[in-house]
């Protein structure tokens, strides 16, 4: 599961955004008519597609883990309430069966003087 070592998930998050974050960096500072020579396609195009290839990758796998931390947070949601009602449960049986001995009237204790 993704997020069974949190702090390697983390640690891919975080360079997948720094990833981006460079990306766009370049794709912003590149116009059109940058990546256009005479002769055609330039090497600026190269790197501008490999860029864009470095956003659309890590879009992907960010996307990815936000739909598992959404699984994993509504699983363990699920399985904590549960566990919640049964502990909910145990409580007012242990709550019921206190009530219960303290209604009981007591037998009578002997009184030391009765020889």
């Amino acid at each position: 599961m993704m997020f069974d070592d949190l702090e390697a998930t983390r640690d891919q998050l975080i360079d997948q955004i720094r990833a981006v974050c460079k990306a766009l960096k370049y794709i912003r500072e590149i116009n059109p008519s940058d990546i256009r020579s005479r002769e055609g396609l330039n090497g600026r195009y190269i790197k501008w597609f490999q860029q864009m290839t470095i956003v659309s990758d890590a879009q992907a796998e960010i996307e990815s883990a936000g739909k598992c931390i959404g699984t994993e947070v509504a699983d363990e949601q699920y399985h904590k309430c549960i566990e919640w009602k049964q502990l909910e449960k145990e409580l007012e049986r242990k709550r019921k069966q206190y009530a219960r001995k303290r209604s009981q009237p007591k037998p009578p204790q002997p009184s030391p003087n009765s020889n």
